[in-house]
């Protein structure tokens, strides 16, 4: 199959505008003609521009709403700064906000102390999912790190980025319906071992766009975007696809 020839309409979770790293600095601009070259329907958004300076994010974040005000889901990408300038978070609600975004690796915040869990209580409150790093140590923390706090509030859809380790992402899977992982850079081997022995409900299409122009600087962040979308489909079928990018969108960011 080509990407071409994908016949349903493609959402993806996880996308970044702004400072990705130190060295790349992707503008809203680019992101909007990479995202509409893709034919992307919608995409949840964060800056990582945030962790230094949110006024800088918030008019990256409003650039892409004003290019693509029906694409757009703008995700906070919470720190906790914001969280003791702001304890209901009120002040960053500048334009619509779809999720929260936690980072565990470019901020340390513990997985279940009083801060993270403010943040909790506010996304159970507006009824909005939260999306964790998770890694390898030391680029953790790692999923399972946060599964006392997944279970504790279990009406908070939670996205599980990366699912590192898989094994701990598994379980916590297993345990816990409202947890989801994303496809950015989990391995297909990890990946493929939760598909079959969950199936398609709890896993989320998430690419980390545009990351892959950090680490593979020579090569189309467009293409490897079509390369990896048509490998999915390849190895877990197109209905399973459908399912991360359609369906199970809809449902984590509460959409009709």
């Amino acid at each position: 199959m080509k990407y071409e020839d994908i016949g349903f309409p493609i959402h993806d979770s996880h996308i970044h505008v702004g400072q990705c790293f130190d060295d790349f600095y992707f503008s809203p601009p680019n992101l909007i003609k990479s995202l509409k070259e893709l034919g992307i329907m919608k995409w949840a958004v964060s800056s990582p521009t945030t962790y230094k300076n949110f006024d800088k994010a918030r008019i990256e974040l409003e650039e892409l709403i004003e290019l693509e005000p029906n694409k757009t889901m703008p995700m906070l990408w919470v720190t906790k700064y914001m969280l003791e300038n702001s304890s209901d978070l009120s002040q960053y609600f500048v334009f619509p906000i779809f999720g929260f975004k936690i980072h565990g690796y470019s901020e340390n915040w513990d997985c279940n102390a009083k801060p993270i869990k403010r943040v909790f209580s506010i996304a159970r409150e507006r009824n909005l999912p939260v999306l964790l790093h998770t890694g390898y140590k030391p680029g953790g923390p790692e999923s399972g790190s946060y599964e006392k706090l997944i279970s504790e509030f279990s009406d908070v859809k939670v996205i599980l980025a990366h699912g590192r380790p898989e094994n701990q992402t598994l379980n916590i899977l297993k345990r816990n319906p409202n947890a989801y992982v994303d496809t950015a850079y989990i391995s297909f081997d990890g990946l493929k071992n939760i598909y079959d022995k969950l199936g398609s409900n709890q896993i989320i299409f998430g690419s980390d766009f545009p990351l892959d122009s950090h680490y593979y600087p020579t090569e189309s962040l467009t293409e490897l975007y079509k390369k990896n979308i048509i490998n999915y489909i390849n190895v877990f079928g197109i209905e399973a696809f459908k399912q991360w990018t359609d369906s199970n969108f809809h449902k984590v960011f509460n959409l009709k």
